[in-house]
């Protein structure tokens, strides 16, 4: 009978450092789902669940596992399921969320923040996203539940760091006044890091995150 690959047992001594004995049980967890055909969902940490999968025929831990090693590359995760594909490229074609802008965002729209007091979270949403339009670009989520703040309006003591990330503020009898329009984005432009920070301190979470399907074994 053909040797069974499921118990090998992977030496990290040489390629993880740190953090030895958490890395072990993700290998080890991931080559528990390979059989159990659950639902979960893996993210990051792609070296990690290359070992788990092996990289070549030697190290796999079942046959050609090591193909599906081979695409964990850039920012990629690993679905185990025992739904058909079919069912999963439907998932993946209507999944959506939306999570605040990262490095490199290419901003879907220009917004200009309009002289006055500076707002946030539903005002923000309301005043400078159009609630009514339903496409991808324009369904923006507002974090209202994780706002810092009761109220959509920011505490005075938040002047100066706004100032610093550029706003043309001023405080006038504890309330931050934009003392001018400002363009917090351009469309079709990338945004910088102060615009990143803004758009996280207004709880407006602007990029849709979305899942491709690479691959399916």
């Amino acid at each position: 009978m053909p040797r069974t690959k499921r118990s090998k047992i992977v030496s990290l001594t040489k390629t993880l450092k740190k953090g030895k004995e958490l890395k072990q049980d993700l290998i080890e967890n991931v080559r528990i789902l390979i059989y159990l055909f659950t639902f979960e969902f893996f993210y990051g940490k792609n070296k990690v669940m290359q070992i788990a999968f092996g990289k070549n025929e030697a190290s796999e831990p079942d046959t050609n596992l090591h193909l599906l090693s081979e695409q964990l590359v850039g920012g990629l995760g690993v679905l185990f399921t025992n739904d058909s594909p079919e069912t999963i490229s439907s998932f993946a074609k209507s999944f959506v969320v939306y999570d605040y802008p990262g490095k490199g965002w290419i901003a879907d729209r220009t917004i200009t923040l309009s002289k006055g007091e500076l707002v946030k979270g539903s005002d923000f949403y309301n005043r400078y996203i159009d609630p009514s339009r339903n496409t991808d670009a324009d369904a923006v989520i507002v974090d209202q539940e994780n706002s810092s703040s009761i109220l959509d309006t920011f505490q005075a003591s938040m002047e100066p760091y706004l100032r610093k990330l550029g706003l043309p503020v001023s405080l006038v009898n504890g309330h931050i006044i934009l003392i001018s329009d400002y363009t917090l984005c351009k469309a079709g432009s990338p945004i910088d890091v102060n615009t990143r920070h803004l758009l996280k301190l207004f709880d407006a979470k602007l990029a849709p995150f979305k899942i491709n399907l690479v691959c399916s074994c």
